[in-house]
């Protein structure tokens, strides 16, 4: 998928860098980057991801999401997000084809008997030939 494409789906401050690069995959931990890789610099409780932007690039990732921090570098593509962790679940969604919106969800609210409908639902659509996931 290209970096455009990519930026097109997120609700960004500002894309600097080319464009049509040929994003492989997408990272938020520097040591998972691969060449071709898409860099999510993500602000932590202990540690800033934004550090770690050198890392990042020097294992091969083409291009940067990140919030507050310029990428200098031309060659680099930048996505600057108000919120690299809100975006960050935007470029996933939209860089692996946007899965969710194949799934159906069923939420269960209540002060009873929630975990006996949520069993008892899953059932009744397995039954049905579905195939039902459960989370509680």
């Amino acid at each position: 998928m290209k970096l455009g494409e990519i930026a097109q789906s997120v609700e960004l401050v500002s894309v600097s860098g080319p464009q049509d690069l040929d994003i492989a995959g997408i990272a938020y931990d520097s040591r998972q980057v691969r060449p071709d890789f898409l860099y999510i610099a993500v602000p932590g409780n202990h540690v800033d991801g934004r550090e770690f932007i050198g890392d990042a690039l020097a294992r091969g990732a083409v291009a940067v999401l990140s919030e507050g921090k310029d990428i200098k570098r031309r060659d680099v593509g930048h996505m600057l997000a108000r919120d690299s962790r809100q975006a960050m679940a935007e470029v996933a969604s939209a860089f692996y084809g946007r899965p969710s919106s194949a799934l159906n969800a069923i939420g269960i609210t209540g002060t009873n008997g929630k975990t006996t409908v949520s069993f008892l639902t899953r059932d009744i659509l397995a039954a049905a030939g579905k195939h039902p996931g459960l989370i509680g």
